[in-house]
């Protein structure tokens, strides 16, 4: 980077160095440059001639230029281009400081720009000199305590005890509380009914009003709701009920039935899982476990492959008049050509066994449309479908698809005769 000074004459600064203009290398050190051959351009303003002078050859292609004061009247940037016939053309980049910066940078024994300027800082330049005695007076606490920065021992003991009193230990639990019970005390917020009475207060009033007497809310009208025909189950609902009003106080809940069973339902149905108690299945080798034969366009007129009964206990009321679940049956292939990738569904109903409240023969239809699948073995379960969208598996198992005979009459795949 360089710099000229501001409105100066007879500055004078090497440009260069100038090649030539065929090889692109070799120094050029006869060229005749004319003032009229350097042309200045100031802050990005139209060219001009340089007023006076050209250039003299020092070494190595380097020449000298002398800048006057009308060459550096503006302060800012100056970029200098010359073009003479021999020489590459050749460009350079000078800043124009005004004096008092030049000279703090560059004049004899300079200050320097990060030094305090004394006499020659500029008009309004806040500096030591320029503060008078007693100007900053009422402007704010001047005072000094005894002599520079050296306390008096009267002065010393008062700023320690004005310390110590203001500290507190923070392992003192008491001072602490003590500390902040003091704030808010200052502050002296309005906190109204905002108490431990008043907290406990207004949530019983809310609750009372919310578990009002409703004689809705008794055994009979939960375990309805939620489809439970075991009577022993009127027990546990009763001393559920009993916690109710122990609640409110001694009332009964004014709980919807309804509203509690849609609560319940989906912990029910999990907790309740029903269990086989007996199955007529073909090739039934257990209550899980039977096989099917794969159909493939052979002749058998019947449209259903029915299985069942199977037998189950369960206190969910899978035949209740309002709302009851639907029923339905699904496999998918464990083991495989196409492993998970094969699923047939069907159909599935309940009957009640006579004399018994938990006890149901159900009974499954498969469309033997449905099983035109690929052999393997399969998972299986009957779901009961409730109407407010929870679903509970009620038993399950695995089964063999076998190949399909083709053409042949269906035959029992465990006996081929």
């Amino acid at each position: 980077m360089k710099f000229l000074r501001q409105s100066t004459a007879s500055q004078v600064r090497t440009i260069g160095p100038f090649v030539d203009d065929t090889d692109g290398k070799t120094a050029e050190t006869g060229l005749t440059i004319a003032a009229t051959d350097i042309k200045l351009m100031i802050n990005g303003a139209a060219s001009v001639n340089k007023n006076s002078g050209g250039g003299t050859h020092r070494v190595n292609g380097h020449y000298s230029v002398t800048f006057n004061a009308t060459d550096t009247a503006t302060v800012g940037e100056m970029t200098v281009s010359v073009v003479v016939a021999g020489a590459l053309p050749y460009w350079d980049k000078f800043f124009v400081l005004e004096e008092s910066v030049f000279d703090s940078m560059f004049g004899a024994s300079a200050a320097g720009p990060l030094t305090s300027l004394g006499a020659n800082a500029p008009a309004n330049w806040l500096n030591a000199a320029g503060i008078a005695a007693g100007a900053l007076d009422g402007k704010g606490d001047w005072a000094t305590a005894g002599d520079a920065m050296t306390l008096t021992s009267g002065e010393r003991s008062t700023l320690a005890a004005a310390i110590e009193s203001a500290m507190i230990n923070e392992g003192d639990a008491t001072a602490l509380l003590q500390a902040i019970a003091d704030k808010i005390a200052d502050a002296n917020i309005d906190f109204g009914d905002l108490t431990a009475a008043g907290i406990a207060s207004a949530v019983w009033a809310n609750q009372t009003r919310t578990l009002t007497a409703n004689p809705g809310l008794d055994a009979a009208g939960i375990r309805s709701a939620l489809g439970m025909t075991a009577a022993n189950l009127d027990t546990k609902i009763a001393e559920i009920l009993a916690e109710f009003g122990n609640i409110e106080g001694g009332g009964s809940g004014s709980i919807d039935p309804s509203d509690l069973a849609d609560a319940l339902l989906p912990l029910l149905i999990t907790a309740l899982r029903p269990f086989v108690i007996d199955a007529n299945l073909p090739q039934v080798s257990d209550a899980g476990t039977f096989a099917l034969t794969a159909r493939d366009d052979y002749a058998d007129n019947e449209d259903i492959q029915p299985i069942g009964p199977i037998r189950i206990q369960t206190p969910l009321a899978l035949l209740r008049e309002s709302n009851p679940p639907r029923l339905r049956f699904g496999a998918t292939q464990r083991i495989g050509s196409r492993l998970g990738d094969v699923k047939f569904i069907g159909s599935a109903f309940a009957v009640a066994v006579d004399g018994e409240d938990d006890l149901y023969d159900v009974f499954i239809e498969i469309p033997k449309s449905e099983l035109n699948r690929a052999p393997g073995a399969y998972s299986w379960d009957v779901e009961a479908v409730f109407p407010a969208g929870f679903v509970s598996t009620l038993f399950g198992g695995l089964l063999t698809l076998n190949a399909s005979m083709g053409d042949n009459e269906e035959r029992d795949p465990l006996n081929p005769e």
